[in-house]
């Protein structure tokens, strides 16, 4: 089954980051710092060593995104 999340994205940066971050999945090693190791591992199985295609927000002002 594929699984879609769609993001808000209202930067005009958005589409390089697009390019940077989700056709060019980033690596397990620079995710590691912000996910937790059972989120970690859960990854692994859905996705290849290579990496995986990630999405983030800014925290935004006054941390309007951090829930998000």
């Amino acid at each position: 089954m594929t699984r879609v999340v769609v993001q808000p994205a209202g930067q005009a940066g958005a589409t390089i980051h697009y390019a940077d971050t989700i056709l060019t999945p980033v690596p397990v090693a620079r995710l590691a710092a912000f996910l937790s190791p059972d989120d970690l591992d859960g990854l692994g199985h859905l996705h290849s060593s290579d990496g995986i295609p990630t999405w983030g927000v800014t925290p935004g002002k006054s941390d309007v995104n951090r829930r998000k």
